[in-house]
């Protein structure tokens, strides 16, 4: 089931557009938090506030499968990263730098491409400075 899914991703794959900025508010806390998207495909990089501190999220149109999945990440042309990472209960988030966040934080602030191959079977390219223009700001808590 996890292969089809993968599948009809890779298939799905579109390129990918310029960061995103959007706010919401946050129903525990009622302040309004800001944060920032860029999307390639059936796949969204979220980039926001979480616990206080900004951290990244990959979420899916749908449904990729459950539990641990093997990935790789590069950001620009650094190294390929092999790591397996959690998917949340619904399936359509996926927590990538749960320990090392401020690590990709840093790299997303100022890198220009980040390219996630999930089980070598979806592949996703996210430009992340189109236009030379970069990852927003974003504060926690205003």
């Amino acid at each position: 089931m996890r292969v089809l899914v993968l599948l009809l991703l890779l298939f799905s794959i579109g390129p990918a557009i310029a960061w995103d900025v959007g706010t919401f508010k946050d129903r525990m806390t009622d302040r309004t938090e800001t944060y920032a998207a860029v999307q390639d495909g059936a796949a969204t990089l979220y980039v926001g506030c979480l616990n206080g501190s900004v951290k990244p999220v990959l979420k899916f149109d749908q449904s990729i499968g459950w539990g641990k999945i093997g990935l790789s990440y590069r950001f620009d042309n650094g190294p390929v990263v092999p790591r397996f990472a959690t998917l949340s209960q619904d399936g359509r988030d996926l927590w990538i730098w749960v320990l090392d966040h401020a690590d990709a934080m840093a790299h997303l602030r100022s890198g220009k491409r980040l390219r996630i191959s999930l089980d070598g079977a979806a592949m996703f390219d996210f430009n992340l400075s189109q236009g030379e223009k970069g990852l927003p700001a974003i504060k926690c808590g205003r």
